[in-house]
């Protein structure tokens, strides 16, 4: 099983919240190879910065620094969707179809781009319940309902 992340689903990991960290980190050790989008990294340091800055904080400054100091040791280990020309047509596509912002049908561009490049069955993780519906909507399994 291929597990592609989002931006959210990484976020939880970092921000270790409570359920969700836990659903993630069963996924990834479940998969044979973990995946995102490369956008996600922007999204990522863009949520955990906003975690350390909002009131009240989730995160501390140390906190926050180990949070980031840990997704970028992570980063390589994910296997990477690059945004190409095809992919921003693609996105542009989905974002039509289903009306997500503009990084949203990016991510899920990438997964589509992805399950159709693979055998291998795909599971979509996000935490954010319009992306989820357009996902299904796709074909993708959605990690919550992969579990239950």
């Amino acid at each position: 099983m291929i597990l592609f992340v989002d931006s959210s689903s990484i976020v939880s990991l970092h921000l270790q919240e409570t359920g969700r960290a836990g659903l993630v980190g069963h996924l990834i050790a479940a998969a044979d190879a973990v995946s995102c989008s490369r956008i996600a990294y922007v999204e990522v340091r863009r949520a955990l910065a906003r975690a350390r800055q909002e009131r009240p904080r989730r995160l501390s400054a140390g906190r926050y620094t180990q949070a980031v100091s840990q997704f970028n040791s992570d980063w390589p280990r994910y296997v990477r969707v690059a945004v190409t020309e095809r992919l921003i047509h693609a996105a542009g596509d989905v974002a039509e179809r289903h009306v997500l912002k503009a990084l949203d049908a990016l991510q899920l561009a990438s997964a589509i781009a992805l399950k159709n490049g693979v055998p291998d069955m795909l599971v979509f993780s996000s935490w954010d319940g319009n992306l989820n519906k357009a996902a299904r909507t796709e074909g993708l399994v959605i990690a919550e309902e992969h579990l239950t």
